[in-house]
């Protein structure tokens, strides 16, 4: 019976491990650069190539990553949607603003009135009641407002 020669790996044939491993042999067991070429049907071009590579790999590896999850790449439908949205709601928080700013002055004016005080457009500083349509007696009550009885 003949003896089987063993076959001979190629370089092409190997998985990355096994190529990892190759390179470890050309760095760390003192094999040469040649021979291993040579075994492997491997220019040394490739060969070196392969032990940069795994060098940047380490490298990567090894660098600090950002923590939690990648973001998400968005649609460019979805960018024109969150766009139309926040236009939408920019538009909102200033009718909202203004509403705001609305009901403020009329607090204010009603605490000027609440008060006695001037208002503006009231050329006398006094305000006379108008107590034509007024029934009772038109005494002042709390607050200076008009107090009117139904005197019946």
């Amino acid at each position: 019976m003949p003896s089987e020669t063993p076959r001979q790996l190629k370089w092409k044939d190997l998985d990355g491990q096994q190529k990892y491993e190759v390179v470890e042999l050309a760095r760390k067991q003192g094999m040469q650069v040649k021979e291993l070429c040579q075994a492997f049907g491997v220019s040394r071009q490739t060969l070196y190539r392969a032990m940069e590579t795994a060098d940047k790999a380490a490298i990567e590896a090894l660098s600090p990553k950002p923590k939690g999850r990648p973001p998400v790449p968005l649609t460019q439908k979805e960018i024109m949607t969150l766009r139309t949205r926040n236009k939408e709601l920019e538009q909102d928080l200033k009718r909202q603003k203004l509403k705001n700013e609305v009901a403020q002055a009329l607090l204010d004016l009603q605490r000027k009135f609440d008060r006695g005080q001037k208002l503006p457009g009231e050329k006398k500083s006094g305000r006379q009641p108008d107590l034509s349509n007024a029934k009772g007696s038109g005494q002042p009550g709390p607050r200076g407002r008009m107090v009117h009885t139904d005197d019946g």
